[in-house]
């Protein structure tokens, strides 16, 4: 016996195979849209009045530092630290296990917009701790600071006194408030040439923040920072830095050091410690929290930087609510974690505070609290490239089941009513026994 399709059957099924295919073709036109551009590589281009990236040995120069390619992160927590100092290699940065004093080092700053200038932050955009930054980073990962070289001779933030006449500086980049990130490490060398000073480099800061490097007589803001001086260069490693006593300078033969194999020797352990201006250095410890996690039972992010490497630091919500620590600063003397907020805590303004058990430094940051946050908000959230393509290839699934259903019901129908199946099409033979 010989079986035929009916009409309508066939016509099911080339609906449904019309169907997937299109799926297919959805789904991979939808992943080369959604799929994420190559990323170009991190740089960052050095300028001073001497041309290029050159600095003079007899003063201060400054610098106007543009970067690109930088990976930026919408909404991310932090962004990039921009300095200037030494490095020990390729394999220098902190991603790769590397630790201030021992594979790089930098002048210390305060973590603050009214910084000296030796030091910025370059914030992501979007961030919540874009209030202390000197910039923000585009969303195609540039950005443009001003910094000033004080000098071939600094004290590092590690303790140790770095002559770059003998090894090769220049400027760094690095994960800010300890978010470790490779893809945002980079060293762009400087050279040294003898002569006046250059002058300095007019600052061009983005609307409304303060030029990097200028001493506005700002003061922290109350309840933000607290500050203390130090003058003992070596204590504790100096995480935000500290110049020697007045007068004291480094030896005339330069630091020793063993040899890197990479742009020099390594500044040694007890070197004299050579100073940045001659003055002693304010240092200020910063901490910032994530605003859009503040609910109540909510794990807020927190960032706290300026502390002495290694130190005990603990963090306190409001009077004692809810706390974290101690926790060890890291090797730049910033402490990050997550303080889970109690479920009863009232709206309005609170405070977060972190306080150093060896170097004194406290920092605090109030921030707001909302308890009005209805489910719906959150689930606003479905958008974008993933979104889109959940909603498509839900609404395509729900195009094949109504394909194979109407093929069913079609089926059905033509069995009869009593849902035996329809009499098959037969060829009729001449001699069949079932005609006769």
């Amino acid at each position: 016996m010989r079986h035929t399709l009916s009409s309508t059957a066939r016509a099911t099924v080339a609906r449904i195979v019309a169907v997937l295919t299109l799926a297919l073709l959805g789904t991979s036109v939808l992943a080369v849209l959604t799929q994420a551009p190559a990323h170009a590589a991190a740089r960052l281009t050095a300028s001073s009045s001497l041309g290029g990236a050159v600095a003079s040995t007899s003063g201060q120069t400054g610098f106007t530092l543009s970067g690109s390619g930088f990976q930026a992160v919408e909404g991310g927590f932090g962004g990039v630290y921009v300095g200037f100092g030494w490095v020990s290699g390729s394999g220098w940065g902190p991603s790769n296990g590397g630790a201030t004093g021992r594979t790089y080092d930098y002048i210390p700053d305060e973590q603050s917009r009214s910084n000296q200038g030796y030091q910025a932050f370059v914030a992501f955009p979007g961030s919540s701790t874009a209030g202390e930054a000197q910039a923000t980073m585009g969303s195609d990962g540039s950005f443009r600071v001003n910094l000033t070289v004080p000098g071939p001779t600094f004290t590092g933030a590690g303790g140790k006194s770095i002559d770059c006449t003998e090894v090769t500086c220049g400027f760094l980049t690095w994960g800010a408030h300890g978010v470790r990130n490779g893809a945002n490490e980079t060293f762009t060398p400087v050279t040294f040439r003898a002569g006046d000073p250059a002058p300095a480099v007019e600052q061009s800061p983005a609307a409304g923040a303060p030029a990097v490097g200028a001493q506005t007589g700002r003061p922290a803001a109350p309840g933000r920072a607290a500050t203390r001086a130090r003058t003992n260069g070596a204590a504790q490693g100096a995480a935000a830095g500290v110049a020697g006593p007045a007068g004291r300078s480094a030896s005339a033969d330069g630091p020793g050091g063993v040899d890197t194999g990479a742009g020099g020797s390594a500044p040694a352990d007890g070197a004299p410690t050579a100073a940045t201006g001659g003055t002693t250095t304010t240092v200020t410890a910063v901490i910032e929290v994530d605003r859009k996690a503040a609910r109540p039972g909510g794990a807020m992010g927190f960032a706290a930087a300026g502390f002495w490497p290694g130190e005990q630091v603990y963090v306190v919500l409001g009077e004692g609510d809810a706390a974290v620590g101690p926790v060890a600063a890291g090797v730049d003397g910033e402490v990050a974690g997550v303080i889970v907020l109690p479920e009863d805590i009232a709206s309005g303004t609170h405070e977060i505070r972190a306080a150093g058990a060896g170097s004194g430094l406290e920092a605090a940051e109030r921030f707001p609290v909302r308890t009005d946050i209805s489910p719906a908000a959150s689930a606003a959230g479905l958008g974008g490239p993933a979104g889109w393509v959940f909603l498509t290839l839900a609404a395509l699934a729900l195009s094949v089941a109504a394909a194979v259903a109407v093929n069913r019901r079609r089926l059905a129908d033509a069995g009869g009513a009593d849902g035996h199946p329809a009499p098959h099409t037969r060829a009729h033979t001449e001699g069949d026994p079932d005609d006769q």
